[in-house]
């Protein structure tokens, strides 16, 4: 889809498009900005503001109006931060990494001193980064360590950089902003996932335990958080298995099972799971299987993976069914 001007045109208001540091931090209104206007932009930037108030009544609604309002905006007054705040958060909403990364390039200009700027535009280079674009998880160092110096203790952040650092080989580095990550908010569930893996890949197990050990006991037990949970105690079933022991394993599938989900990824993961212990647990296994088929697999798979896991789904409950 194509919505109109490019989010970063710089037009109208003379003497405008040079960022000015200190008005873009002083974290005034657009009501006040209005009312500090010179005679020459004050017109220009009542328009702007009421252009943005119009996309932000049209968001929920009509993203390309939306859009098109804050670019009109942007071209009448281009100093205005939160305005390619907004711009940014609609592609990040609709996934268009790129025009996000454009335009949180230039609100990180206007307001360096904004941390959550900063991080959202680590965030979107990473998204870039797993859509296969060479050389931007290195990029996404950048952002990501100017949101810590500006705020320390933004605890996505150091969780972001961490992962910015695993991609590039730098493993000592990223243990250490994984972990900080935890301490800053240990309640934050999906951080635990990635220290305990990477601890598990450098043969760390015991590292990778207690890891997963304070993630069960930190993550708070509510139903947003079930998923963290599942994956914690997966995990600890996982190191388990390393260990050969059993007893360890089917404690914590046990408990794993008490998080899962309707999520047929969830099913179809934890029943092959069981399915693949020496001996397998049968009933478990046919259940979830049989739960995961009913779910993903009616009416016939979307997409090559998940007719792969239809298909191993069934070879699996057939060879339970075996004698």
């Amino acid at each position: 889809m194509t919505w109109g001007a490019s989010a970063v045109l710089l037009l109208g208001c003379a003497g405008s498009a040079m960022p000015q540091r200190k008005g873009a931090e002083s974290g005034a209104a657009p009501s006040e900005a209005v009312a500090s206007a010179g005679p020459d932009c004050r017109r220009e930037r009542e328009q702007a503001f009421a252009l943005s108030d119009a996309g932000d009544r049209l968001v929920k609604t009509d993203v390309g109006r939306a859009v098109e309002s804050y670019t009109q905006a942007i071209a009448l007054y281009p100093k205005e931060h939160r305005i390619f705040w907004k711009l940014a958060l609609v592609y990040v909403q609709e996934e268009d990494w790129r025009r996000a990364e454009s335009t949180l390039t230039r609100a990180v200009e206007l307001a360096p001193s904004f941390a959550n700027y900063w991080f959202q535009m680590g965030n979107v280079v990473i998204r870039l980064a797993e859509d296969g674009e060479p050389g931007a998880f290195e990029r996404a160092k950048v952002p990501l360590k100017h949101c810590i110096e500006v705020d320390a203790s933004f605890a996505e952040c150091h969780h972001l950089l961490g992962l910015a650092y695993e991609q590039t080989d730098d493993e000592r580095s990223a243990l250490l902003e994984y972990s900080r990550a935890i301490e800053l908010n240990p309640s934050r569930g999906f951080f635990y996932g990635p220290l305990a893996d990477l601890y598990t890949s450098l043969g760390l197990y015991q590292q990778a335990k207690v890891v997963l050990n304070e993630g069960a006991r930190l993550i708070p037990n509510e139903q947003k958080n079930y998923g963290a949970l599942y994956n914690v105690h997966v995990l600890l079933a996982r190191l388990a298995t390393f260990e050969k022991d059993r007893a360890g394993q089917l404690k914590a599938l046990a408990m794993a099972e008490d998080y899962l989900s309707e999520d047929p990824e969830a099913l179809f993961n934890l029943g092959s799971t069981y399915a693949a212990i020496d001996p397998p647990l049968k009933e478990r296994a046919t259940r979830l299987l049989t739960g995961f088929l009913n779910r993903a697999c009616r009416g016939g798979a979307t997409g090559r993976d998940s007719a792969e896991q239809c298909r191993l789904a069934k070879s699996i409950l057939e060879r339970l069914r075996d004698p």
